[in-house]
């Protein structure tokens, strides 16, 4: 994708985590650092300015509460977004073949019922 180099000066801690995180996760460093930023900039406001405030004046323990409390929200997103698509396919699925699918099986019924029960 084109677009424009932006430079930063990162601490050597810094730089040392994103290396792990690239080798790590299999992506390019500048890959990761523009995800991040994309991800960082589309937050609201009022939360860019808490993560901004947190990195210089929080505790090393609640930056990592933030980054923690942050990464579960993420993938609680991700798993809404996930099930919906899922539930697209199936409603799909059922309006053109009229009745449960293959894709519905008893036992997955079964077990759909429990998860909802338990929430």
């Amino acid at each position: 994708m084109p677009g424009k180099t932006v430079s930063s000066h990162f601490d050597e801690d810094l730089v040392s985590l994103l290396e792990d995180v690239s080798k790590a996760d299999g992506h390019a460093p500048s890959r990761i650092v523009s995800t991040g930023a994309r991800t960082f900039l589309s937050m609201s406001p009022p939360a860019r300015r808490v993560a901004i405030r947190m990195e210089g004046a929080a505790t090393q323990g609640e930056r990592d509460f933030l980054a923690r409390f942050v990464s579960r929200a993420a993938l609680l997103a991700y798993q809404a977004i996930l099930e919906e698509r899922n539930l697209d396919r199936i409603r799909e699925t059922e309006r053109h073949e009229g009745t449960n699918t293959a894709l519905c099986s008893e036992e997955d019924i079964e077990a759909e019922a429990a998860r909802l029960c338990s929430m």
